[in-house]
């Protein structure tokens, strides 16, 4: 089984052979496994369409469909479900015809409408995506994004913080500025919350950070990247070892569902 690394080189057929899901086209989803691969490339900027970081901060990748109006079918449907389905999106960046590049899981935003061209040049209704980094569920995140925590910053205080955090709609224009920084609030109380012991298996954190915290990952039960920042019911804190087994373990997504239910 491959373990894709960030900034890293794989073949597709290396992909596939390894993980399953369709060899061809742009979206792949494999049956066995929770997660989707996102394949994007440069030829599409001929017909309109410009994969990549743009200003705001958010990839923007294409939707598929070659002829007629894009549709929220098959799998443009499923990058926009997959939070609810429980699957990780994958991308990765074509940098010849057989390598493609792991850009890093990523959490869908949301999608917008577009004229550009079909297979046949005739004008259509596209769909990019928007998606993000997942900074705000892994190493970065508690790297860079989460300040320890102010002794004057009670659990409450935290709590209505990330609540208020959570229920601010983010609107089309939201960069991933903002969006890092909502999730950063709702993540620094369930670190709190934790009280320095992984949510799932009672243990206390590996080690302690330079800081003095204890060390625990955010772990987001159900993404809702496309309903706005994640909400404190829907993340938890684990330890490295329950992360990976969640995310990778054979019985990943029934511990996924154990942790429903998490205040």
């Amino acid at each position: 089984m491959l373990d894709f690394i960030i900034g890293a080189s794989y073949k597709r057929k290396e992909i596939h052979d390894a993980w399953g899901g369709q060899r061809q086209g742009g979206i792949s989803t494999p049956k066995d496994w929770p997660v989707i691969f996102l394949f994007s490339a440069d030829r599409g900027i001929e017909f309109g369409y410009r994969d990549g970081w743009h200003e705001d901060g958010f990839f923007h990748y294409s939707g598929e469909g070659q002829k007629g109006d894009m549709r929220e079918i098959r799998g443009n449907a499923e990058i926009i479900n997959h939070a609810r389905n429980g699957k990780q999106l994958l991308v990765f960046q074509t940098i010849e015809d057989s390598s493609r590049k792991f850009i890093g899981p990523m959490d869908y935003i949301d999608h917008y409408y577009h004229e550009a061209k079909d297979m046949y040049g005739n004008t259509r209704k596209a769909i990019t995506f928007r998606l993000t980094q997942l900074k705000n569920s892994d190493v970065d995140l508690i790297a860079s994004g989460i300040k320890p925590q102010n002794p004057s910053e009670t659990l409450d205080v935290l709590r209505t913080k990330a609540l208020d955090a959570a229920n601010m709609k983010p609107d089309k224009k939201s960069s991933a500025t903002l969006y890092y920084d909502r999730s950063a609030a709702v993540a620094k109380y369930v670190l709190a919350r934790a009280a320095g012991k992984c949510e799932l298996c009672g243990k206390e954190a590996p080690f302690i950070k330079k800081d003095n915290t204890p060390y625990l990952e955010p772990h987001h039960i159900l993404r809702l990247a496309d309903e706005g920042p994640d909400h404190p019911d829907s993340i938890v804190a684990l330890c490295p070892n329950c992360h990976r087994e969640v995310h990778y373990g054979i019985n990943g997504q029934h511990l996924n569902y154990h942790l429903s239910g998490k205040e």
